[in-house]
C-alpha cells in the first residue's frame, strides 16, 4: 500500500515532536538517576504538578509565552528546541532514509532502526552536558536489536553478532590503546557500547564506516574547541554526538565515500 510522501512527512515530524517531549523527560531525570515515569512533569520552581494541555509540544511553549502558567517563571526554550529538533530530525529521516525502504522492512525492524536514529537528540545531550551515555540506551539497544535479528527482514542473529563485535571491539581497541599512549581515558565505555549496539543494527560495514567517519567528526570537534582558544587535547569532548553524526553519514553516503577513497589508490 502506498502513501503520500506528504503525509507520511508529516506524520513522522508528528511523532518526532511527540517523541521530543518524553526526550525532554530523559534529558533531565536519567543523568540523576530519577523515575522517567513518575512523578508528572512539574514546574521546578512552584512544584506544580503540569496539566497535559501545558505539555502539548511546542505550541503549549507558543501559548504559555515560555512561561510557567501558574507562578509565570520562564521555561527554558532547551524544551521546544529539542520538541522541534527532534520533529525535524525525524522528517528528514523518512526522506533521505526511510522512504524508499519503508515498505520492504518488517515493521519491528523499522522500528528499531528509526528509534536508534532518533535517539540522537538525548544521547547527543545528556553526553554534552554529563559526558555520560546512560546503558539503559547502548545495552537496551543492544539486547532489543540481538532479539529482532531472529525476526524476517533484517540482519541474521549471525549478523548482527558480528557487528556488535565488530563496532564494540573495533572501539575498545582503540580506548585502550589510546589509555596506554596517553596515560588517561581516550574514550568512555558508553561510546564502546554505542558502537556495539549500532553494529548489532545495522552490522559491520556500517559499524567500521561509523568508527572512521566519526573519528573524522571528532576531529573536527577538537579543530573547532582550539579556534575558540580552549585545549583541545585536554578538554574533554563527548564522543556520542560525533558517532551519531558518524553513523548519518555512513547510512546515508558510505558506499560512494569508500568507492571514491578507494579510487584513491
Amino acid at each position: 500500500m502506498e502513501y503520500s510522501p506528504i503525509y507520511m512527512g508529516l506524520a513522522f515530524f508528528g511523532a518526532g515532536l511527540l517523541f521530543g517531549s518524553f526526550f525532554n523527560v530523559l534529558i533531565h531525570r536519567m543523568p540523576l538517576g530519577l523515575s522517567i515515569i513518575s512523578p508528572r512533569s512539574r514546574c521546578p520552581r512552584c512544584e506544580n504538578t503540569l496539566s497535559w494541555y501545558d505539555n502539548i509540544p511546542v505550541v503549549s511553549y507558543l501559548y504559555l509565552r515560555g512561561k510557567c502558567r501558574f507562578c509565570a517563571a520562564p521555561i527554558s526554550q532547551e524544551y521546544p528546541a529539542v520538541e522541534l529538533a527532534t520533529g525535524i530530525f525525524s522528517t528528514m529521516l523518512y526522506y533521505f532514509l526511510f522512504r524508499h525502504t519503508i515498505q520492504e522492512q518488517h515493521v519491528a525492524v523499522f522500528f528499531l532502526q528509526y528509534a536508534t536514529l532518533v535517539l540522537l537528540i538525548p544521547i547527543s545531550l545528556i553526553d554534552m552536558h554529563h559526558y555520560i551515555i546512560p546503558d539503559s540506551f547502548t545495552l537496551g539497544g543492544l539486547v532489543l536489536a540481538m532479539l529482532l535479528s531472529f525476526v524476517p527482514g533484517g540482519l541474521s542473529p549471525v549478523e548482527a553478532f558480528l557487528g556488535a563485535i565488530c563496532g564494540g571491539g573495533i572501539l575498545l581497541f582503540f580506548a585502550l590503546t589510546g589509555k596506554k599512549f596517553l596515560g588517561r581515558e581516550a574514550m568512555g565505555g558508553g561510546d564502546v557500547k554505542m558502537l556495539a549496539w549500532f553494529g548489532a543494527v545495522w552490522g559491520a560495514p556500517i559499524a567500521a564506516g561509523t568508527i572512521f567517519l566519526g573519528a573524522l567528526v571528532g576531529l573536527v570537534f577538537s579543530v573547532v574547541f582550539m579556534i575558540r582558544g580552549e585545549d583541545g587535547a585536554n578538554t574533554p569532548i563527548p564522543f556520542g554526538p560525533a558517532l551519531y553524526l558518524g553513523l548519518c553519514i555512513s547510512l546515508l553516503w558510505g558506499e560512494p565515500l569508500w568507492y571514491a577513497y578507494m579510487s584513491l589508490f
